[in-house]
């Protein structure tokens, strides 16, 4: 089997440390180590795995949202997840009786574009994938492309209760919201699915932007407070534009209306296919839209 960028590294290593002391030859056997390291590492790396420890690889590809995780437990909520990600293949049949379908949407570097999947794991309460770097680069550019991995993972190994979907084992201090998902149920019996708010992005990890902000970066997930007290109608102002909705609130919102009207929503700015944004509270979205129309006052009871 070809070897790993992991174990031509420990190779270089090896062969340069095990003639400490020869001064006199040094740069010949540096030279020679080299030529070994050059040897070895100009194989093919190895390829991307299809399956492993209770996980089979569904999808493998440059698509889909950047550093977003997603989750499913039955065919029409995967079929949504495979349309919002834009996979070339089609959906595949999964046994949801036994298997949760999960995508990492990771990132990837132009200028160091291999990457490999090595393993899913189940560690307490949390899954993540465990994404390897294969590029020979010493260094990297900046730019970050999207990826997609999909998965479907044997039920048998999720917790008998709440956990959390990840894109590392520890999550960073900058990431955001939809690069973590709270999974308030046990998915690990046959065919079990979630209760409708029951899978969430962490808003724990989400900037607050409030009204009258004018830098809100389209694409990524921002807390805001809203104040229901006049209703949910206009939203207010954002990126120097009023936003409003024709929706009424949901139930699901109205549960989580704090005194005396205040709502901490999960805010989703886009601009294409067409200028929106979507607001989020206990897993039930509202759209509101762009309007040239100013924000009423509001006479507050």
């Amino acid at each position: 089997m070809a070897p790993r960028r992991e174990e031509c590294l420990i190779r270089f290593t090896n062969s340069a440390t095990s003639r400490r002391g020869r001064v006199a030859r040094f740069w010949r056997v540096l030279a020679a180590a080299a030529a070994l390291v050059v040897v070895a590492c100009s194989q093919p790396l190895a390829p991307q795995p299809s399956e492993g420890d209770g996980w089979r690889l569904l999808a493998d590809e440059h698509s889909g949202a950047r550093r977003q995780v997603g989750l499913a437990a039955d065919a029409a909520i995967l079929a949504e997840l495979w349309a919002e990600i834009g996979l070339d293949a089609p959906v595949p049949e999964v046994d949801f009786g036994k298997h949760v379908v999960i995508s990492f949407g990771v990132s990837y570097s132009g200028s160091c574009p291999d990457i490999r999947l090595d393993d899913v794991v189940v560690d307490g309460a949390v899954v993540y994938p465990e994404i390897v770097n294969l590029s020979r680069e010493v260094a990297c550019t900046s730019d970050l492309n999207p990826h997609a991995y999909v998965v479907a993972l044997e039920r048998s190994r999720l917790p008998s209760g709440p956990f959390a979907i990840q894109l590392e084992a520890e999550t960073p201090s900058h990431a955001r919201p939809m690069e973590r998902l709270l999974v308030d149920a046990d998915l690990s019996a046959s065919g079990a699915v979630p209760d409708p708010g029951a899978v969430e992005v962490d808003g724990s990890l989400a900037r607050s932007v409030r009204s009258g902000d004018h830098h809100v970066d389209p694409w990524e997930t921002w807390s805001y407070r809203l104040d229901t007290r006049c209703g949910i109608e206009w939203l207010g102002e954002v990126n120097d534009v009023a936003w409003r909705t024709d929706e009424p609130m949901p139930e699901e919102w109205k549960s989580a209306v704090e005194a005396p009207g205040a709502l901490e929503v999960l805010l989703e700015v886009e601009v294409e296919p067409e200028s929106l944004i979507r607001a989020r509270v206990n897993g039930k979205t509202v759209l509101y839209k762009p309007t040239e129309g100013e924000i009423p006052e509001c006479d507050q009871p």
